[in-house]
């Protein structure tokens, strides 16, 4: 039977040797980076309480499991909540082949938040999580993708991705002809970016883009709870990650007045992934969307990446978005009735920003 306790900052340098060999195939590998980095996100951050944090599974003295967890101040109907953000569960099984899992996971079920959740896990973890007592929140799993430039989406995703032989050869012919075509296919799609109302795009910095979302604020009943020093942290945080270069802007009308905003991670000749966008009004969510759309393409982005907001599948439809279900669901665990049930009807303002999408354990090599 094996121990459970809180992550400590000694235990990084352990936990970033067992990170590497679980998620990377890198036996024996170390990293001090990743191990400052571990300590860092789940010990450092504005929010951490150690009655909810970051959890080890320890047998014969060696670890043998992580999960990782950062609270998060919500709101719900009004009243204050706390969420802990589920990121980085993995195992040794070569080491352990018990439900150490499943008791790390029923462990953080079991603390003092009102909600536990992820939004990035892959099918494995899912039925864990299910057999641990969470569920599945089946509106936000799925994600949204617009084409910018055809060609080298295509190529993004399919061919791209396929390195040897005749794809090989295929990919180089594609790449060869994806430039120009793209930028005759962009010139016909320019259209699809007009604004259905006039507006401005303007950079701002984190303060700005909070005094903008508190002021527009959100309608759904759970929703982010932001104060400017712990938002200012996120977002020099996330602009760490290589996904491209974090963007904020907001949008303004006619008269000067914002009418939304968009967080996302500009990648020019490839895929634009979207941390966060709202609007002031629901009839405003669309030129919004346009707005994001515009500046991705002047940015060079061959597509824009965002994940499902149930209230919006219509708007997101008609700007021309298509819908997939990835390898990875938006899962929860709550035991207050009413919370879960806002999630499951769609009202939650769950975002990419306040999940794990913006941490950097995938998007490098740690080495």
């Amino acid at each position: 039977m094996g121990e459970i306790r809180a992550f400590r900052r000694e235990d990084g340098p352990e936990v970033a040797s067992l990170y590497l060999k679980i998620m990377r195939g890198r036996g024996g590998a170390s990293s001090p980076t990743l191990a400052d980095y571990l300590g860092h996100i789940f010990l450092d951050n504005p929010w951490h309480q150690e009655s909810a944090g970051p959890l080890i599974y320890i047998e014969d003295s060696k670890i043998v499991g992580f999960l990782g967890v950062m609270n998060r101040p919500m709101k719900f109907n009004g009243r204050e909540v706390r969420a802990s953000v589920v990121s980085q569960l993995f195992f040794d099984r070569t080491l352990h082949h018990g439900m150490g899992a499943f008791a790390l996971l029923r462990k953080l079920f079991s603390g003092p938040q009102d909600l536990s959740f992820t939004d990035g896990a892959a099918e494995a973890s899912a039925l864990l999580w299910e057999a641990a007592g969470g569920d599945a929140a089946r509106l936000y799993s799925f994600n949204w993708i617009r084409t910018l430039r055809p060609l080298r989406t295509i190529q993004e995703h399919s061919i791209g991705r396929r390195r040897s032989g005749l794809w090989k050869l295929i990919n180089g012919a594609v790449a060869g002809v994806s430039g120009p075509l793209d930028t005759i296919a962009q010139s016909l799609l320019q259209g699809a970016f007009k604004p259905l109302t006039p507006y401005e795009i303007v950079p701002v910095d984190a303060d700005t883009l909070l005094k903008t979302i508190t002021e527009i604020g959100w309608r759904e009943k759970l929703k982010p709870d932001y104060d400017p020093k712990s938002f200012q942290w996120l977002i020099q945080q996330a602009a760490t990650a290589k996904y491209g270069q974090l963007r904020l802007r907001i949008t303004r009308d006619s008269d000067g007045k914002s009418s939304g905003w968009f967080v996302y991670y500009l990648k020019p000749g490839g895929a634009c992934y979207v941390l966060q966008i709202g609007s002031r009004r629901s009839d405003q969510y669309r030129t919004v969307l346009r707005a994001l759309f515009a500046d991705a393409a002047a940015g060079g982005g061959s597509c824009v990446k965002g994940q499902s907001q149930p209230k919006k599948l219509v708007d997101l439809t008609e700007e021309h978005c298509i819908f997939r279900h990835p390898n990875s669901s938006v899962l929860i665990h709550s035991k207050d009735s009413e919370l879960r049930a806002a999630i499951h009807r769609g009202d939650a303002m769950l975002t990419r920003l306040d999940g794990e999408s913006w941490l950097r354990f995938s998007a490098e090599e740690w080495v």
